[in-house]
């Protein structure tokens, strides 16, 4: 429907703006001053309708490189000329088959457009019980990380197996946990509950966890947000943030709690509308300040010592912190813990590495990893990881 409606009004608008650069009628004649932002529009125009004609989809990058040979203009002209077109047809930029460069990446076991992700079998129901066993990583037929399109709309989801949704702050975190999803180090083979090699298989404890990861690597874009509202909303997934403890982390967190789906411009019809904001009833799973300064402390002879590694804040750091605890939608909860702790110092996720996660378990210090292969401290992470979620489930 959106389709038809979106070809009719561009063309409506390219034989409006012709008729303004042919006419002779002096009414008209003072809108020939922007004859050049008018040409613009009519390229531009002229790229969207074969979009849509072909019903394929281009970022905002695509539409400047098919513009620049015709015209000599900026990234930022470009952007700001689709921004008005958008306006004027009062459609939004997806209907218009013009969406973001993808950003955000995901990894479990569902089903998108059609495609198993993350399931080595071809009958994906069958696969929810038992996962086959090889000693190739050739034997994964499907991906385990997806990239999430710009044009994402919760159709494109038909099946999700999976209790939690884990949501990763940093690409790099998210390609560690996303690495061992199915692949056990110390056998390299699929997922399976024992580890043949009669070491720590990484699979097992995601079997045990049963999680989507999805990471918008830093401030999501409005694809990934739209993933995730489809998860938590759509298939009551239970979602988990794990963040940077820094403003930035717990700003992350509220870009996902309140989004927008549509741009606020959108006027096609009151469903969409009533779309525009999406909440997230999101769980702020680590990294906690009581990670910092209480469950990771160690016994020196100087004292208590955090072996996490701490930076101190920043002027814009302690200038982000007022703003997010006078914000009314930020909750109670994270407000406390940040004015008991984030006072003066702050802390990234990687630091988790070389941290041992087990409450009782005695920390492993980087020393004790030299020389260690990298899945060493991957395994720390995972673990707490387990102890966060496990936690969450008896609070």
């Amino acid at each position: 429907m959106y389709h038809e409606l979106a070809v009719q009004r561009v063309e409506e608008k390219v034989e409006e703006l012709l008729e303004v650069l042919s006419s002779k009628n002096p009414k008209t004649q003072h809108k020939l001053k922007n004859t050049a932002l008018l040409t613009l529009k009519l390229i531009v125009l002229d790229i969207i309708h074969s979009q849509l004609k072909s019903d394929v989809y281009c970022s905002l990058r695509d539409v400047y490189y098919q513009v620049s040979p015709f015209f000599a203009v900026t990234q930022r002209r470009t952007d700001k000329t689709v921004s008005e077109i958008a306006s004027e047809l009062e459609l939004p930029r997806h209907v218009l088959r013009i969406v973001p460069a993808s950003r955000g990446y995901a990894a479990g076991r569902f089903v998108f457009r059609g495609q198993n992700v993350g399931v080595p079998s071809d009958d994906f129901a069958a696969a929810f019980d038992t996962l086959e066993t090889s000693t190739t990583n050739s034997a994964v037929e499907s991906p385990y990380v997806i990239s999430i399109p710009g044009d994402f709309c919760s159709d494109d989801i038909s099946h999700v197996h999976g209790k939690y949704l884990l949501i990763i702050e940093k690409d790099a975190i998210f390609q560690r946990v996303a690495h061992h999803r199915y692949v056990c180090h110390d056998c390299s083979a699929i997922k399976h509950a024992n580890c043949e090699s009669g070491g720590t298989c990484y699979s097992a404890l995601w079997q045990k966890l049963d999680l989507i990861c999805v990471t918008g690597c830093g401030f999501p874009d409005l694809a990934t947000q739209s993933f995730v509202h489809c998860l938590v909303n759509k298939f009551k997934m239970i979602p988990l943030g794990l963040v940077d403890y820094n403003p930035f982390g717990i700003r992350i967190l509220t870009t996902y709690r309140n989004s927008r789906l549509l741009p606020l411009k959108s006027k096609i019809g009151k469903e969409n509308r009533s779309m525009k904001k999406m909440n997230v009833d999101i769980h702020w799973l680590g990294l906690h300040g009581k990670d910092i300064f209480e469950e990771f402390l160690l016994e020196t002879d100087h004292g208590s010592k955090s072996p996490i590694p701490l930076m101190k804040l920043s002027y814009r750091d302690k200038t982000l912190i007022k703003g997010i605890l006078e914000d009314p939608e930020v909750p109670c909860a994270w407000k406390g813990d940040i004015q008991l702790y984030m006072t003066c110092f702050k802390a990234e996720l990687q630091s988790l590495y070389h941290c041992c996660a087990d409450k009782y378990a005695t920390y492993m210090s980087q020393e004790t990893l030299q020389g260690e292969d990298e899945s060493n401290s991957t395994i720390q992470l995972l673990k707490y990881i387990e102890s966060q979620i496990l936690g969450y489930c008896y609070f």
